[in-house]
């Protein structure tokens, strides 16, 4: 795949998101307004703007799971998230955060939004989000639409993290298939109906 397919998809894949609405900020989420359904999120991180894909903010972490409301709670500290474990060791090699590392995590997440793309199909939320983090990785590739100089990931503890641009782990070093954003563009249509 050329770079400039990967560009093309990109922009195409950011226009699939801007369709679902604007981001909701984290910290302004009432609970009793987050859905319950299954689907796949994306996170956007203050301060973290694209560069070739358009304008706008970039996509920092997706995930996906079968209940919206109890996944952010997870990542709320309510439960395991691994999302949380590398946002506090990327602070405490930044600021050298001891107790207060907890705190500061809640802190980074509720300044980020996101957006949520719903479907109830399992296979489909996890075919998504693969190919949505593999298109969006920068892992050893050449980059597009790179973290800012400030981005809190650069102190992350991870390979994975630090070349990615995101705070995602896993699927950061696959090639993407153009037949799931092709799938994306769909499902996001229909969501708009």
């Amino acid at each position: 795949m050329t770079q400039q397919s990967r560009l093309n998809d990109l922009t195409r894949f950011y226009k699939v998101l801007e369709s679902l609405g604007t981001p909701k900020l984290l910290a302004e989420l009432d609970q009793s307004h987050v859905p319950d359904s299954g689907g796949v999120y994306f996170f956007f991180e203050l301060g973290e703007e694209r560069s070739e894909s358009g304008n706008g903010s970039r996509v920092v972490r997706i995930g996906s799971s079968d209940n919206l409301q109890r996944r952010l709670g997870y990542h709320f500290g309510r439960g395991a998230s691994s999302f949380r474990d590398n946002l506090g060791k990327a602070l405490v090699c930044r600021d050298g955060l001891g107790a207060d590392a907890k705190w500061r995590v809640d802190e980074v997440i509720r300044s980020m939004s996101f957006v949520w793309l719903e479907t109830d199909d399992v296979r489909l939320q996890d075919r998504i989000e693969k190919e949505a983090i593999a298109l969006l990785s920068n892992y050893l590739k050449p980059p597009l639409d790179p973290p800012s100089a400030d981005w809190l990931g650069h102190y992350g503890h991870r390979a994975q993290i630090t070349g990615s641009g995101l705070w995602n782990i896993h699927y950061v070093d696959r090639d993407y298939r153009q037949s799931t954003i092709a799938r994306l563009v769909r499902l996001a249509a229909r969501m708009g109906k």
